[in-house]
């Protein structure tokens, strides 16, 4: 089972979203306007944030309205919500980059506070990105490219089954070290001591190593 969360971002091909059981649909402020009308037949829908972005509000679905003027984004509301509702789930976010930078780059950091709570992945047309604390093992992507970007300072961070490997090296914030790797092994391991990070794959970048 997983939480679809959209949000006012980049939209994907209708192809590629979650074909699993769905436990919920969590459409923020804007967001709701990105998901595919397939996904809402059948599903349990949420409508959270300011909604002043929404085309035409549906009242049969379920709606947490916030005030215009607030101190946290809807998109931290809705982790907020996650957080106080649904703890140990799997999340899938769309709509996580594209859009305004600013919007983009504060959705990464608002991530790294509720990392512990949830299994979090963005999903993009051209990328998926898991949001990890301490570990992440991921099997079947063999010859894809793939970056790790840091939440906060990693210490002791070792990674096994890629071109660049590395053996418990410390990487601070800021740093291209971790930029643009291969996976060259049926298993990616990445472990770390402390810190959490990005692990970024990059769906449509493949090369030699996929061949052997």
């Amino acid at each position: 089972m997983a939480i679809l969360v959209f949000l006012n971002g980049s939209s994907v091909k209708d192809s590629e979203f979650f074909k699993g059981n769905i436990d919920l649909i969590i459409g923020v402020d804007g967001g709701f306007n990105n998901i595919p009308p397939i996904l809402l037949k059948n599903n349990r829908i949420e409508i959270l944030g300011d909604l002043d972005s929404i085309k035409n509000l549906p009242n049969k679905y379920k709606i947490l309205q916030y005030p215009k003027d607030k101190d946290l984004s809807d998109f931290e509301l809705a982790l907020k919500y996650l957080q106080n509702n649904y703890k140990d789930q799997k999340v899938i976010i769309y709509g996580l980059t594209g859009g305004r930078i600013d919007h983009q780059l504060f959705n990464f950091f608002v991530l790294n506070n509720y990392i512990k709570d949830n299994y979090y992945i963005g999903e993009t047309e051209n990328e998926i990105i898991y949001f990890c604390h301490n570990s992440f093992i991921l099997k079947g992507y063999k010859g894809y490219t793939f970056s790790i970007f840091p939440l906060e300072e990693l210490k002791k961070l070792t990674i096994k089954g890629a071109y660049y490997s590395l053996d418990r090296e410390d990487v601070g914030l800021y740093q291209s070290l971790t930029l643009s790797n291969i996976i060259i092994s049926e298993t990616l391991n990445i472990t770390v001591k402390t810190g959490n990070f990005a692990v970024i794959i990059n769906k449509k970048i493949e090369n030699e190593w996929k061949r052997k």
